[in-house]
């Protein structure tokens, strides 16, 4: 599957919200192993898949203290 087809995989979900939801949670994954990529790259660093999907759900709460909705009710 290439990430074309994995990013509309879902495009095609019942509400306008749940699009919203499905992309910003795809933005904020990929965002943050793009950044776990380049620790690992430029800064010789390395974080486990936990602590990824932490950095992933802190910035989706920041999103939520910025805009006022949440991304998803339960991530």
């Amino acid at each position: 599957m290439g990430i074309e087809e994995w990013w509309t995989q879902d495009v095609h979900l019942a509400t306008k919200e749940q699009r919203r939801t499905w992309a910003a949670i795809n933005m904020y994954t990929v965002w943050n192993i793009w950044k776990e990529r380049n620790r690992r790259t430029f800064d010789d660093r390395e974080a486990d898949s936990v602590t990824v999907l932490q950095l992933i759900k802190e910035e989706m709460n920041l999103r939520f203290l910025a805009c006022g909705t949440p991304v998803v009710s339960s991530f």
